[in-house]
């Protein structure tokens, strides 16, 4: 970030500086981190999907058929005629629990085979696509109570629809909120409201000239279309596609970042300002920032579909280390699930296996 956008003393004038001076300058720093957050998470995403790809989607597709033939050794075992009442309710019962917690395993969430045995084993009737459509409403019945949406069960296996579907109620805030400003503004003001909106209005004012300003001196310095010289009007052509991406989108800094970047003679007008007009330019900046947060939250691994969201990390080491740490348990639960193969192979191994086999029955509570 350039230092020349910050607001500072000088060796004339020593004065601490001001609340809303402060705040400018906070607003500057929270600008500059966000975007850089942003960058950072679209370029480690990027790297995420690939690594993913590359190296987790292989090792879960072999361990994944290794659980399922153990499963499937299991659930088929002519030993388990042989078990008592109780143990053949336990039996099903882990029969069960493994193939719920293998289904959530997305390579394997669509396989035919395991599909059956949950529907098999489900004792309150319902087949696992009526567990998954019932999960789905709850899901959107929740999302849309939080947020006032109108989503359709279909939107949350569509990011892209879902993000669409959210920006357009963001819009729809947004245009809300104008229409309940213009609205204040109609209402019959007394003189000391209407002193305060011409403050307000006049600031405002000042900040529009002055960012017209700077976007003006840009155009004179940068316009393509009177170079001479081809290559740097394909610079110029550049460089005025940012001035008028910032302009049109109101992101003031932007613009502030490129007059201090391109015109090193120039200074930083929003200095000058008094606390008032600083105040209503903080305004601005701080919208920006909330834009910026929201951008940053719907880009994150997390939110935008990325399915590698749980291995992610703003660093890029520990991102990395999360990887190679979920391969090296993958590799370790493949040698178990191949000796307990083994196990259950005969006859006192299989009793054995049901014998010590844990249930998880809190989740069994939960599920029922």
């Amino acid at each position: 970030m350039s230092k020349d956008l910050l607001i500072s003393n000088s060796a004339t004038n020593t004065a601490p500086l001001s609340r809303e001076q402060k705040q400018y300058n906070n607003l500057i720093d929270q600008i500059e981190k966000l975007r850089k957050r942003i960058d950072l998470y679209a370029e480690l995403d990027t790297e995420l999907r690939s690594l993913g790809n590359a190296k987790v989607l292989p090792i879960e597709q072999t361990s994944g058929a290794i659980i399922k033939e153990f499963l499937l050794a299991f659930e088929k075992s002519p030993f388990k005629d042989g078990l008592k009442s109780k143990k053949k309710q336990k039996f099903k019962d882990i029969v069960f629990q493994e193939v719920r917690d293998i289904l959530a395993i997305k390579v394997l969430s669509e396989d035919a085979e395991l599909i059956a045995i949950f529907d098999k084993y489900n004792e309150d009737g319902q087949t696992f696509a009526e567990v998954q459509a019932a999960e789905k409403m709850e899901a959107t019945s929740m999302f849309n109570a939080m947020f006032g949406m109108d989503l359709e069960q279909e939107d949350l296996d569509d990011p892209e629809k879902l993000m669409e579907k959210v920006n357009a109620k963001r819009a729809e805030i947004e245009a809300e909120a104008a229409q309940d400003q213009a609205r204040k503004k109609e209402k019959k003001q007394s003189p000391k409201q209407a002193a305060a909106a011409a403050k307000r209005e006049a600031a405002q004012s000042t900040i529009k000239k002055s960012v017209k300003q700077i976007y003006h001196d840009l155009v004179k310095h940068f316009h393509p279309d009177k170079e001479s010289d081809e290559v740097r009007k394909a610079e110029k052509t550049e460089i005025m596609k940012q001035i008028t991406a910032a302009y049109d989108a109101d992101d003031h800094l932007k613009l502030m970042q490129l007059q201090m970047t391109l015109l090193s003679d120039s200074d930083n007008i929003f200095a000058r300002f008094d606390n008032q007009q600083l105040h209503y330019f903080n305004e601005a900046l701080n919208e920006q920032v909330q834009e910026l947060r929201h951008e940053l939250m719907m880009n994150s691994p997390e939110n935008n579909g990325n399915i590698y969201a749980s291995f992610f990390s703003e660093k890029r080491s520990v991102m990395l280390a999360n990887i190679e740490k979920y391969i090296k348990n993958q590799k370790k639960m493949m040698k178990t699930m191949e000796s307990q193969k083994d196990l259950i192979s005969t006859a006192y191994g299989f009793k054995m296996f049901v014998d010590h086999f844990e249930l998880d029955e809190e989740e069994f509570e939960d599920w029922f």
